[in-house]
């Protein structure tokens, strides 16, 4: 054998059994942590039309705002389905202009068609691909993120299925309280901070009365929409429940918030409140907001649900707090979800089962046992392609003469 080839069969070597120790760590490792216990095994279904519903409403939006600053006449702006967006036109005089402006507003992914007195955008397959592949990443980083701040042991998070099925599969020994747990991660976490509409009645005790109040607003449904309010019994007072008129446009979101933290409420009691800190960018626009309507309402809105609403009385910039009547438990939890961040879209639970530990002892073991074996052999094998050539080996293996 040539000097060269027993380099290269000496690398080659090396590369295995660096590889091979890797996972023989990793299956001890997991033979440890499940030596005793059970594993909470986990399927989750990532909603992913919801991302792309967002992102059509989005464009519904924006449309509305461009064609109104263009100046320029339509009877409705509405998403249908998922994926479309149809724009109503009194006549077809400008559907030209419409399609190309919005086309420019919406980007290219949307494909434009007209007929009549309408106009259609239609989201193309390869984004909306795009977007599920992504919102299903972005939900099992998230998730994963979680997992780890709750300080779950050697988890897995992996996505799950065949192309498409946009699943994330979670592997978690050692839990002591599964139920939480699987709460935590799923969790909404969609929390916004709205003005209240000037002039209008906190609480109304009537949906429909919100929804008259909210048509005679500067903009109407356009800019306003109607929340159910319900504020939990504190310990000043009892429980209130109504309907809020409030700007579509938050003026803050969770993803605003730098630091959160739950603590107990400002007047003592058993009531937690959450503590928030805004970044430098979210910070100067908050206050500029509340300079601007000191006096007026602030809602705190959680997942579509108005939790709070309170008078502003003077500028607020980097800090506040959330009130809701909290427990300790619902205070430490909104926090934690809060601090990983929101998901991209709802998740929810295809399959649950608690694994006995045994088989997977059963199967890191054999993992373990196949994976000494190919060390083993791979060091023999290293041994043997570096060993010090001996005369005595001519006899067994004579070079041939021509």
């Amino acid at each position: 054998m040539t000097q060269a080839k027993r380099i290269i069969g000496s690398v080659i070597c090396v590369l295995l059994l660096l590889i091979n120790a890797g996972i023989l760590s990793y299956s001890i490792l997991r033979l440890i942590e499940f030596r005793h216990g059970k594993v909470e095994q986990l399927v989750l279904q990532v909603q992913t039309d919801d991302a792309i519903k967002q992102i059509t409403q989005r464009g519904v939006e924006d449309s509305r705002a461009r064609l109104k600053e263009k100046g320029w006449q339509f009877e409705s702006i509405e998403a249908t389905g998922d994926d479309e967006i149809i724009i109503r036109v009194p006549d077809t005089a400008r559907n030209a202009d419409i399609i190309a402006e919005l086309w420019n507003e919406l980007g290219p992914d949307w494909e434009a068609s007209e007929s009549s007195k309408a106009i259609t955008f239609k989201l193309n397959q390869a984004r909306k691909g795009y977007i599920r592949n992504l919102a299903t990443d972005q939900t099992r980083e998230i998730i994963e993120n979680r997992i780890n701040a709750l300080g779950v042991t050697y988890p897995l998070v992996a996505r799950h299925g065949g192309e498409g099925a946009h699943q994330i599969l979670i592997q978690m020994p050692g839990v002591d309280d599964p139920e939480r747990v699987k709460n935590l991660l799923n969790a909404d976490s969609n929390l916004e901070m709205r003005l209240v509409a000037k002039g209008t009645q906190v609480p109304y005790d009537t949906k429909e009365a919100a929804e008259a109040a909210a048509k005679t607003q500067s903009g109407g449904e356009d800019i306003y929409e109607t929340l159910f309010y319900r504020e939990r019994a504190t310990d000043a007072g009892s429980a209130r429940e109504g309907y809020l008129v409030v700007e579509k446009n938050p003026v803050i979101t969770a993803l605003d918030m730098r630091e959160v933290e739950a603590r107990r409420g400002e007047y003592g009691g058993s009531r937690y409140e959450i503590i928030f800190r805004l970044t430098s960018v979210a910070a100067t626009r908050f206050g500029d907001a509340t300079e601007k309507h000191v006096g007026d309402y602030l809602a705190i809105v959680l997942n579509n649900e108005v939790k709070s609403a309170a008078t502003i009385q003077e500028r607020i910039t980097d800090s506040g707090r959330i009130t809701g009547g909290f427990t300790q438990r619902q205070a430490e939890d909104l926090a934690f979800v809060l601090r990983s961040g929101p998901l991209p879209c709802k998740a929810i639970y295809l399959r649950e089962e608690t694994v006995s530990s045994n088989r997977w002892i059963q199967k890191y073991g054999v993992l373990t046992g196949i994976f000494v074996l190919t060390f083993a052999a791979l060091i023999v094998t290293l041994i043997l392609i570096n060993r010090p050539r001996r005369k005595s080996d001519d006899a067994y293996y004579p070079t041939s003469r021509v």
